[in-house]
């Protein structure tokens, strides 16, 4: 479970900001992707750090985001630049939070090869608390004994393609699953 949960995460929030040889792999983009409606993925939020796109998260109750570790600075004194976004398609739009406590997950994640993050995952409080609606949703979970379906559904924001910039719309690709 805590596996698909990763999974569903890392595919669900596309980084706006990472290490480059990543950002020249087209399997970290979401490749001919359509824009989609954000009452499709209420779940989605965007984190930025001042006005700077950083990554996707999602949304997991009315207090918690989910996303990438490397996507928050470890020195907790500058917490109050970042905030985050939820509601729009927009990366730049939606209802404004602002971090109030970190939680990770994995103090001491470490890069693996070709710096790809191990156990890169971290919980993010927000406040003041999202409103739930059509736009703003927690994600479901799986539950235990679901069946990952051969055809996953990956969406968010960020390249599109090779050397070309940061794309502003949420998008949605398909995908298939591969089982270790």
């Amino acid at each position: 479970m805590f596996i698909l949960l990763c999974l569903t995460f890392v595919l669900s929030s596309t980084t706006g900001k990472t290490n480059s040889r990543l950002m020249n792999n087209t399997r970290f983009k979401i490749i001919n992707g359509q824009i989609l409606d954000i009452q499709h993925r209420p779940f989605m939020a965007s984190i930025h750090f001042g006005s700077n796109f950083i990554c996707g998260g999602t949304i997991m109750s009315a207090s918690w985001v989910l996303t990438a570790q490397h996507c928050i600075h470890p020195n907790e004194k500058i917490m109050h630049y970042y905030n985050v976004r939820a509601g729009s398609i927009y990366y730049y739009k939606g209802y404004m939070h602002h971090l109030s406590r970190v939680t990770r997950l994995n103090p001491k994640n470490r890069l693996e090869g070709k710096g790809i993050p191990r156990n890169d995952v971290i919980l993010i409080k927000v406040t003041p608390q999202f409103q739930f609606s059509s736009t703003i949703r927690p994600a479901k979970m799986p539950k235990v004994n679901d069946v990952i379906p051969e055809i996953l559904w990956v969406s968010g924001w960020g390249i599109t393609e090779y050397k070309v910039s940061l794309h502003y719309l949420l998008k949605l690709v398909s995908c298939v699953f591969l089982s270790n």
